[in-house]
């Protein structure tokens, strides 16, 4: 794949990753990358369902448009940027899937409570997600894959319907049955 063909595309998080000065980046310019690296670019830039990727020793950032509303105020100025720099709030939570990840293990987990600081402070937020190695073009895991859905709206709701009621005979909430699509509430 040709270097400039795995930005191509992607939306507004595409453009910005155009727009970042690959010279001065951990990662170097784009002609210095892996072809694994590239590819799982194209990838990520060019689905509809939120996904991440983080690549090298710094685990610098890339995601899709459908990943940025999960950020809030740390969109967009972090694409392209070394995860610790914007999740460190979270460190600690994502340490050990990262560690798990890089030593060769995938990660899936539903409704994982984390407290990222979108908007100014740490809130709780669900997510059902999965983090896989990603591997360089010598075989060596370089890279952690994450493919995401927020369910923080679906948690909350089923939380609250699960939770009995002094007026209801059958001791819980009446709720709404949940939408189907995007997004998942």
């Amino acid at each position: 794949m040709p270097e400039e063909m795995c930005l191509a595309g992607g939306g507004e998080a595409g453009a910005r990753l155009r727009a970042v000065d690959w010279a001065s980046n951990p990662l170097g310019l784009i002609e210095g990358w892996p072809l694994s690296l590239r590819t799982a670019v194209r990838i990520i830039l060019s689905s509809d369902f939120p996904m991440m990727i983080h690549w090298g020793p710094e685990l610098v950032t890339f995601y899709n448009d459908a990943y940025a509303p999960s950020l809030g105020r740390k969109h967009p100025g972090n694409l392209g940027r070394p995860a610790y720099e914007w999740w460190s709030e979270m460190w600690d939570q994502l340490t050990p899937i990262f560690n798990r990840v890089l030593s060769g293990e995938s990660f899936f987990v539903e409704n994982a409570r984390y407290t990222p600081d979108r908007d100014g402070a740490p809130k709780d937020a669900y997510f059902t997600h999965c983090h896989s190695p990603l591997w360089d073009d010598h075989g060596k895991i370089a890279g952690i894959f994450l493919v995401v859905t927020e369910t923080t709206r679906r948690w909350w709701r089923s939380a609250t319907c699960s939770r009995p009621t002094p007026h209801s005979r059958s001791r819980t909430r009446r709720c709404r049955p949940a939408r189907r699509g995007w997004p998942p509430w």
